[in-house]
């Protein structure tokens, strides 16, 4: 089998979710959270904004770390959905599945190509099974790039903005 390997950015995400998650199990064992806690330079206080920080960035680290984790690592299962899918590739003209070209008496010689002949079915289901492990591999990969996108740039804005809106609701409506 071939090895889990995690590239460096995600080895420090990893680090990180182990250092909020010995926090998170201290909190929980002790029933305690802390009354102040200091985070990239901020200070803060009150013990329910802070278990709702440490839970977001323990979820946040999870759910990224995960995911991650199995999209560079996706050849250790991609290859079992992709054999998976192959067993019911086809050839195109006769339809005809790996196990039935192979059962089949070859009709002719191994140069003869033309349509309908079991090389040419062979050729075929080849070509298509190709086709399907090309389809994963890009599938897998344009998920990755799209949760990429989504972790590491729509989420961080979309909490930008809450916070912004939160700081503003703090200044117009409680701070008037």
């Amino acid at each position: 089998m071939k090895n889990f390997n995690l590239s460096e950015p995600l080895q420090k995400t990893k680090n990180k979710l182990f250092t909020v998650s010995l926090i998170a199990i201290i909190m929980g064992n002790t029933e305690e959270i802390p009354s102040e806690l200091s985070i990239i330079g901020v200070n803060l206080q009150g013990t329910n904004v802070i278990g709702l920080v440490v839970l977001a960035i323990l979820t946040y680290l999870l759910l990224s770390f995960v995911i991650f984790a199995l999209l560079e690592n996706h050849p250790l299962f991609s290859s079992k959905i992709i054999a998976n899918k192959q067993a019911k590739a086809t050839s195109n003209t006769l339809g005809l599945t790996l196990d039935e070209i192979d059962n089949s008496q070859m009709q002719s010689s191994n140069n003869d190509y033309e349509k309908g002949t079991m090389q040419a079915e062979r050729e075929e289901y080849y070509q298509n099974a190709n086709k399907i492990a090309d389809s994963v591999h890009n599938n897998i990969n344009n998920t990755y790039r799209r949760l990429k996108i989504c972790f590491d740039f729509i989420i961080p804005v979309l909490t930008g903005l809450v916070a912004e809106y939160s700081l503003i609701y703090l200044v117009l409506y409680i701070y008037k």
